[in-house]
């Protein structure tokens, strides 16, 4: 949800207008730069013209970076332009 994603705040003060909330937990309409559901191939082709070009840093439960990954492998993102960082409770 907006209240719980972790930077939300300062990650909208660096990236201004480019900044995309994809929320999965979060049940409010989305709205203009905002996305509701996983990340996805439809919404990364959505914001990005070609997704290859760009470094990923991907940080969350392994369900979450497990799917992130095969969107990425579909949209042909070569695999060390993806960055995981690894953690567990």
């Amino acid at each position: 949800t907006k209240q719980t994603a972790v930077f939300r705040l300062l990650l909208q003060q660096k990236l201004g207008t480019d900044y995309i909330d994809i929320l999965s937990g979060d049940k409010s309409p989305a709205s203009t730069n905002d996305e509701r559901g996983f990340i996805s191939v439809d919404i990364l082709s959505k914001y990005l013209s070609d997704p290859r070009l760009y470094h990923y840093y991907i940080c969350g439960p392994q369900a979450m970076m497990d799917s992130t990954v095969q969107v990425l492998a579909e949209l042909g993102v070569p695999s060390q332009n993806i960055h995981l960082e690894k953690f567990s409770f």
